[in-house]
């Protein structure tokens, strides 16, 4: 996968779990996404 596919990858996780209203670990959870990972996505895109 391209370094711009993961990225927009993640934008659209990150809209997600932001729209969804719940907390990170219930989310995570609920779509398989490592909470660090979210985390430091968050991070990296907000920077």
């Amino acid at each position: 996968m391209a370094r711009e596919e993961i990225r927009m990858k993640w934008e659209a996780r990150i809209a997600a779990f932001h729209a969804s209203g719940e907390k990170a670990t219930h989310w995570c959870k609920a779509n398989q996404v490592n909470r660090r990972q979210l985390y430091s996505w968050i991070k990296k895109l907000d920077g």
